[in-house]
């Protein structure tokens, strides 16, 4: 037996394993990366639909989004116009929220192109 050939082998066998873990663990992290994106714009999605739920969720709610979006607003009650206003916070704050993950790099172009369409 030669030693050296064994040590030789080892190193060989020992490179070999240290290069598929890595080829491993950069698949790992590509799927995880894939899964994070999605539960984001999923999280987003859903945001913006429990969003979209509250202000057609009865006729007085729908009447004062639809007033403060398009309307004019001195039709509105002071409690209304504070209802109006917090629509309108929530509202920027969800298109904010895309604009950061699309800006991050989390939520990829084809996607970011309806949610800006959505806000214009």
């Amino acid at each position: 037996m030669n030693w050296d050939a064994i040590g030789a082998l080892g190193e060989v066998v020992g490179a070999s394993a240290v290069l598929l873990s890595l080829l491993y663990l950069g698949f790992q992290i590509r799927q995880n990366t894939k899964s994070l994106k999605s539960a984001s714009y999923q999280a987003a999605i859903a945001s913006m639909s429990e969003f979209s739920r509250l202000g057609a969720s009865n006729v007085h709610t729908a009447r004062v989004s639809r007033v403060t979006l398009f309307g004019d607003i001195q039709e509105l009650s002071e409690d209304e116009l504070i209802m109006g206003y917090s629509y309108l916070t929530g509202l920027f704050r969800n298109f904010e929220n895309f604009y950061y993950q699309h800006d991050s790099g989390v939520m990829e172009d084809h996607l970011w192109v309806g949610m800006r369409n959505s806000m214009v």
